[in-house]
């Protein structure tokens, strides 16, 4: 990925109807492939459901109930600030409370935890190679949205600092 489509620009004032055309589109692009893996993981056929002991499938369970709950309770924090693509929306205001104050995308979070779960249940080395994809994409994702953050919000780069970007920042002393 081009370094400009990591560090989109914004107007002077971090209105975000600014953002060019390419980060927008950039913006669906992961969407679209965040989506299309986690869809692999679900439909990739799964190993014999012997291959996983009853603990390991319960755990499954568990993790996909887990990241599920995390998904949906960060939306809710958010709300009507998120959006469906990593470019933040303009009437937005930096959440740093709630889950956001531990971590800066516990959205991302949750969603690594169902992938988790997804590659768990389907005990294929084709499942952990989408997972870690999944990982490294959020990952690119995540700077991608928090060059945007920055820009839209001035304060964005001491609240990175202090906060974890997917698990929460052990406390220093």
């Amino acid at each position: 990925m081009a370094a400009n489509a990591l560090a989109p620009v914004t107007g002077d004032n971090g209105d975000m109807s600014t953002v060019p055309a390419v980060a927008r589109t950039t913006g669906w692009v992961f969407v679209i492939a965040q989506f299309t893996i986690l869809g692999a993981l679900v439909f990739l056929p799964a190993a014999p459901t012997e291959a996983l002991p009853p603990a390991g499938r319960w755990l499954a369970v568990v993790l996909l109930a887990v990241g599920g709950g995390l998904v949906v309770a960060a939306l809710i924090q958010l709300g009507r600030a998120a959006t469906a693509t990593p470019v933040p929306n303009s009437s937005g205001v930096l959440r740093t409370s709630g889950l956001y104050r531990s971590v800066r995308h516990p959205i991302y979070s949750g969603l690594f935890v169902i992938a988790a779960g997804l590659a768990l249940s389907g005990m294929t080395l084709g499942h952990v190679i989408l997972a870690v994809a999944f990982v490294i994409l959020m990952n690119t994702k995540a700077r991608f949205e928090e060059a945007l953050l920055t820009q839209k919000f001035p304060e964005y780069p001491e609240y990175a600092q202090r906060t974890g970007r997917f698990i929460p920042r052990l406390p220093r002393g």
